[in-house]
């Protein structure tokens, strides 16, 4: 989409990239069993990935006009913002009960403003440097810092082909920055 709309440049070296950074996403993901997507109890789970993936790169491209126009914290803050109404508006339609235990108010608290206050932001920059197609296709990395975060502080495992698609992942970003003229 962003290589219609603003022109964007792929050039072969930028699709294998992609493509490496898509199969280590992918493989940590479904832990290798890439058929369990469609063909298990969790197809509704993975229907919802799939779809929460295509709406957050269409939010990506679409972005790409906001963060060139105004003020990347006033845009990240009106979006999360009007998100934020539209859930709560989701959830009283939905009879979703909106009690929540006090103890969990201040790693809610955390999260709201860390991971995803910081996340809104840190796209919008980045998005305006590099385009909408270079932020889609380096976002996978998020299924990796998943990954070890979920080792790292909820105790899951990490096996070492886990790791090994990881750095698949981190071959595709080196191979999408790299650049043989600057080293001659």
């Amino acid at each position: 989409m962003s290589l219609i709309l603003f022109k964007e440049v792929l050039r072969k070296k930028d699709i294998l990239g992609m493509g490496l950074l898509i199969i280590g996403a992918v493989y940590l993901a479904t832990k290798g069993e890439i058929a369990d997507i469609f063909f298990k109890e969790s197809f509704i789970g993975s229907l919802l990935i799939i779809a929460a993936a295509f709406f957050w790169s269409v939010d990506t491209v679409l972005s790409k006009f906001l963060s060139n126009k105004r003020d990347l914290i006033w845009i990240a803050g009106l979006k999360s913002s009007i998100g934020g109404i539209f859930l709560l508006i989701t959830t009283v339609f939905l009879g979703i009960s909106l009690k929540t235990p006090w103890e969990m108010l201040p790693l809610l608290l955390f999260v709201a403003i860390f991971s995803i206050g910081s996340s809104f932001i840190l796209i919008y920059f980045a998005i305006r440097e590099l385009g909408s197609t270079r932020v889609g296709a380096i976002f996978p990395l998020s299924s990796l810092f998943g990954a070890i975060f979920a080792f790292i502080i909820l105790g899951e495992p990490l096996t070492a082909i886990e790791l090994l698609f990881g750095l698949l992942m981190l071959l595709g970003v080196f191979i999408l920055y790299w650049n043989p003229k600057k080293m001659s």
